[in-house]
């Protein structure tokens, strides 16, 4: 049996070494990639956005826009990809839910997995 698409999540900073991962490697096999409030960790090689920008996958950048810093990196990883003309790459703010993490968590994988299975461009 064998998997349509490979599908690699990162969150915080494994959002940062996955793309790393896929930016030097470049695996064939993986075709999407879904970050979770990503970081770049104390002493990355690169801005976590040059990564992103280049990647041949589709990316999904899911962030919860909590502060300024936040929504200021997530500005900064769209425009990013918009410079460098990414085909596939999706921005999506989840707002913070009163603090009911069961229901966070529960929107989180509705919104994953509605764009996991959206019609990627052609």
């Amino acid at each position: 049996l064998q998997a349509s698409t490979i599908v690699l999540i990162g969150h915080g900073t494994g959002a940062y070494w996955a793309s790393q991962y896929l930016a030097q490697l470049q695996p064939k096999d993986v075709g999407q990639l879904v970050v979770i409030d990503p970081r770049a960790p104390l002493q990355g090689e690169q801005p976590l956005e040059s990564y992103l920008a280049t990647l041949p996958a589709a990316i999904g950048d899911f962030y919860t826009g909590t502060g300024a810093a936040a929504n200021q990196q997530a500005l900064q990883r769209r425009n990013a990809a918009r410079r460098a003309g990414h085909p596939d790459y999706r921005l999506v703010a989840l707002p913070s839910l009163t603090g009911d993490r069961n229901t966070e968590q529960e929107q989180l994988v509705r919104r994953v997995r509605g764009w996991l299975e959206r019609k990627p461009p052609q």
